[in-house]
């Protein structure tokens, strides 16, 4: 069992953010400020470790398999967009789309931009967002890795 699971962590293994991140204008220093930011709304909405881990695996990979250029710009709502996917993968009771309209992004993003950007990443994951397991397992793989 332990076998296949490392095998399917394999398949959505995230690169060194420093190699997947020099295709685009968005650099370490920003993603660790999102990764910050999604740690406050995790806390805050009290939403479970696996959607924190989820929110964080998706955003990479789909930093690491978009072939477009992504602008800063857009770091936030795909960081909005990412959590939004990874909500109704985790949460009994996921955000819903005013939710995250008006009080995670303020306003700033609108639903129309969150749904365009939820579309283009499950499309460049080719709708494929199970990680391989869940936070725990995830912690457990990259401590042990091929030690296993």
């Amino acid at each position: 069992m332990l076998k296949i699971q490392i095998q399917i962590n394999k398949k959505y293994e995230v690169q060194d953010p420093s190699l997947f991140l020099k295709s685009h204008y968005i650099n370490e220093s920003m993603r660790a400020k999102m990764i910050d930011w999604v740690i406050e709304v995790t806390k805050s909405y009290n939403l479970s470790e696996d959607t924190f881990a989820l929110t964080i695996n998706t955003m990479d990979r789909y930093f690491q398999q978009c072939n477009r250029i992504l602008q800063v710009h857009e770091l936030h709502v795909i960081g909005v967009s990412c959590m939004f996917i990874a909500s109704k993968y985790e949460e009994i009771v996921p955000f819903n789309l005013k939710v995250l309209h008006e009080k995670i992004a303020h306003k700033k993003i609108s639903t129309d931009q969150i749904k365009a950007m939820e579309a283009d990443v499950l499309n460049v994951l080719e709708y494929s967002i199970n990680y391989g397991g869940n936070y725990l397992s995830q912690l457990t793989y990259s401590y042990f890795g091929e030690k296993l």
